[in-house]
Formats: structure tokens, C-alpha cells, sequence
């Protein structure tokens, strides 16, 4: 299981880096971002995936900082 989510990092992060099929890439880190939070709550308690960062970005729609939303607001 651990490599099956090593390689979905790792396929993200690429996807997002060479800007190819966004969306869909910030959708999948995002789902994967939150199973590794509910499954740290889960097996290590409420309190981890706070003291960790697992939550801080995984239920975002949109990101106002993002090339995506410049490029969008440039286009206007």
C-alpha cells in the first residue's frame, strides 16, 4: 500500500509541475492528502493530523496564489 501512495505523490506532483491535466492532479493530491489525514486520525489519534500538516490545503477548491487563477485574472 505504501508504494501504491508513493507513486500517486510522486505522479501528482509531476502532473502539477509540468501544468498537464490540473485539475484533475489538484483533485487527486488533494483526496490523497485527505486519506492520509483521516487515516492518521484514525490509527494515531485525533489530535496528529494538526500537529502535522495534513489538512491545511486538501479542502480547497481554488488557490488565490496559483499560476492558474494569474494567468486566469491576466486573460480578463
Amino acid at each position: 500500500m505504501s508504494i501504491i501512495a508513493t507513486l500517486g505523490e510522486f505522479i501528482l506532483g509531476v502532473l502539477l509541475i509540468i501544468d498537464y491535466r490540473i485539475k484533475e492532479a489538484g483533485i487527486g493530491a488533494g483526496i490523497l492528502t485527505l486519506g492520509f489525514g483521516l487515516s492518521m486520525a484514525i490509527f494515531l489519534g485525533i489530535r496528529t493530523p494538526f500537529d502535522y500538516p495534513a489538512f491545511v490545503l486538501s479542502g480547497l477548491d481554488h488557490f488565490e496564489w496559483s499560476i492558474d487563477n494569474y494567468v486566469r485574472k491576466r486573460s480578463l
